[in-house]
């Protein structure tokens, strides 16, 4: 079912990644070969074998670690004399059969000593010789691995830099990455992933940095090949009829048309349970959260539905009076407390401590035990036979083998434990004080589950605890009162504004508690991004999330650029930032003039269109409300700004005898210095 992956970079059709790296690296200027609208995404594939270190960015459940496991899998079917495996990984994959080895970095993480000072290559390679023998190989494996990654090569799969929850202990981990991929071997290659957020807030030396790309949502072509591959697996499997197979194909490719549900089929994974549940139904879930809910029910019910011989889970139990309802509120307690442990954050108390690490854990079946114990009158028995379903029955646990003599589990994928987490604190009583409290002592790792829990405590108390998240004020009244807003508040706000939108813009629209909360959390994202508070890309997802919200900023403001003269451009000489084609810096007087405060946007330029019928590239009306418009032309440009001309005459925006044009040179460069 597998489907090649996509990065979010775009270059000209006749090029491959390699040839379009090759010309700007030629011609070091990077207009020379721009990215083009009608170009196409590179793939992962190509960026693999273009770059002998790479950092793979993407988001929960876009296919980081399958694309890992995959790459592990065919290499190591290609080593074991399966030629055709060598071609799963593209025509430009030219370095043979490498050897694959993967590394968890959090477990890494958690090999390394808590008092370490500086990562380095000797840590990583004593963690990989460490995990070969609790594997089962012999202790005299480890050199020869090394040998191999020495002469021939090897492929290093570092998955999941973003479940390590500490800023200090991630560096601590790059340190060790970046000195192993300078002397692992002269023929190794090297695959990093990670969310985006776990990269911003590590900056070490650019120089030593692997390249980096972020992987791009599946798209309509992508989705459909899934969807056929899908159904094709599943009917060799015997789930479905052959006669079945086209019907459901057909379904299933409508289904993802739906407005609420073509965002979800965009993520691997999600399209993933998507599949999974059209498989079973005869109707998808109208959003992520009532989706995760129904995939849970799935899963759970796989552990409780007779196999052959085997009895269902709850027959073997012979407890008449267990509901597998029951096991799900303990799981979503499972899930809470070993969530909170990654950060140090205790499960009851709910309050922050050092040594922070993050990411999907592994729960050791002494915890599992001691968790479904008090469900089964206190049988340490019936507690086990729960631990062999879940060991030998796919479903809302894994088994992970042994790990010094005790079994270990893991959740299928850290949106599960996310999700799970937020059921349970949604249905704790101190929901909105302990929401406050974990967003504020791990805002990053308890992100998604606060969103979720948000929407699974319903409008009242979603609302209630996104508001908590605000204060209950406006910016401008806390302002007034704190006189300097933290980056925690910051993030706290794009937090609140994710759990409303969370809710849904109708359930918004119920009340008018909803509809006041709504605009005070944009008010606070305003506030964020007039101020440039948080990192660059946190900006812009709080202005994806305010457009959602309703941006309410006048847009359309001007401002005044008062007469008189400037210093424009720069000297290369004495600034080394400058570009040759800045120089010579000169001296320059401008008349007054006005200016919009902010680029045009997608929907000032949507009016323009709707209200004349421009033809227009159609791409140029695509993306939220309040961000730039782009795929405009100078021609189109200047059409539009003889049409604002008459229309801010009419409304006494602009004088009779002023017009709307481009901004200059000289006049852009005056606004932008301030």
């Amino acid at each position: 079912v597998y489907v090649d992956l996509n990065l979010d970079f775009r270059l000209p059709k006749k090029h491959t990644l390699a040839q379009y790296l090759a010309v700007r690296q030629a011609n070091k200027v990077e207009g020379e070969v721009s990215e083009t609208q009608d170009g196409r995404l590179a793939t992962a594939l190509e960026a693999l074998a273009c770059h002998p270190a790479l950092v793979l960015l993407g988001a929960p459940g876009s296919g980081k670690s399958t694309f890992s496991t995959y790459l592990a899998l065919s290499l190591a079917e290609a080593g074991l004399g399966h030629p055709a495996a060598l071609e799963r990984l593209g025509q430009d994959w030219k370095y043979g059969p490498l050897l694959p080895v993967r590394v968890t970095l959090r477990k890494f993480s958690e090999s390394l000593p808590a008092d370490l000072s500086q990562g380095r290559a000797v840590h990583l390679w004593q963690f990989i010789d460490d995990e070969l023998i609790k594997c089962g190989l012999p202790k005299d494996v480890a050199p020869v691995i090394h040998d191999m990654a020495e002469k021939g090569g090897a492929l290093f799969l570092l998955d999941g830099l973003d479940e390590i929850g500490e800023v200090a202990r991630k560096a601590r981990v790059l340190e060790a990455v970046t000195e192993f991929i300078r002397n692992a071997g002269p023929f190794c290659r090297f695959l990093l992933t990670a969310r985006p957020y776990a990269w911003i807030d590590l900056q070490p030396s650019p120089t030593e940095l692997p390249v980096r790309y972020s992987l791009a949502c599946f798209d309509h072509g992508q989705i459909q090949t899934f969807i056929d591959r899908w159904y094709q697996a599943v009917q060799v499997l015997g789930w479905i009829s052959a006669s079945d197979v086209t019907e459901k194909t057909t379904s299933l490719q409508k289904a993802i048309h739906r407005a609420d549900l073509r965002p979800l089929a965009e993520n691997p994974l999600l399209l993933t349970l998507m599949a999974t549940l059209h498989t079973n139904r005869s109707r998808l879930p109208d959003d992520r959260a009532d989706l995760y809910d129904e995939v849970v029910r799935l899963l759970l019910q796989h552990w409780s539905t007779a196999s052959g011989a085997e009895r269902s889970l709850l027959d073997a139990l012979a407890m008449p009076s267990l509901k597998l309802d029951d096991l799900r509120n303990m799981l979503e307690q499972v899930a809470y407390e070993v969530h909170a442990s990654q950060v140090g954050v205790a499960s009851r108390g709910g309050m922050a401590s050092h040594g922070d690490r993050g990411g999907t854990a592994d729960i050791s079946e002494t915890t599992l035990l001691a968790a479904f114990r008090p469900l089964l009158g206190g049988s340490w028995d019936k507690a086990a036979l729960i631990l062999t379903y879940i060991e030998t029955r796919t479903g809302l646990l894994l088994g992970q083998g042994p790990r010094d003599g005790v079994r270990q589990f893991t959740f299928p994928h850290r949106s599960f434990q996310e999700y799970l987490a937020g059921c349970y604190l949604a249905r704790q009583v101190d929901f909105n004080s302990r929401a406050v409290v974990l967003a504020r002592a791990a805002p990053d790792h308890w992100r998604e589950a606060l969103v979720l829990a948000a929407r699974r405590a319903g409008r009242e108390r979603g609302v209630a605890v996104a508001d908590e998240l605000l204060h209950h004020q406006d910016v401008d009244a806390y302002r007034r009162k704190i006189k300097r807003i933290s980056e925690l508040d910051w993030r706290c706000a794009v937090l609140a504004g994710m759990q409303l939108l969370e809710l849904g813009q109708a359930t918004l629209d119920s009340s008018e508690a909803a509809r006041v909360v709504r605009e005070r959390a944009a008010g606070w994202l305003a506030a964020l991004l007039e101020a440039g508070a948080l990192p660059v890309l946190e900006r812009v997802q709080a202005g994806e999330k305010l457009a959602l919200l309703g941006d309410l900023r006048d847009l359309e403001e001007l401002v005044e650029i008062p007469a008189g003269k400037f210093w424009m451009g720069s000297d290369v000489e004495f600034d080394a930032d400058a570009w040759d084609i800045e120089e010579p810096r000169h001296e320059v007087s401008l008349e007054a003039f006005k200016i919009g405060k902010y680029p045009v946007t997608v929907k000032q330029w949507g009016y323009f269109v709707a209200q004349t019928g421009y033809a227009c590239d159609p791409k140029s009306l695509e993306g939220d409300a309040n961000c730039p418009a782009v795929y405009v032309s100078w021609h189109d440009a200047r059409a539009y700004c003889e049409w604002l001309t008459g229309e801010w005459r009419k409304t006494g925006h602009i004088a009779a005898d002023e017009i709307v044009r481009l901004p200059r040179e000289a006049e852009r460069e005056k606004a932008s210095r301030g």
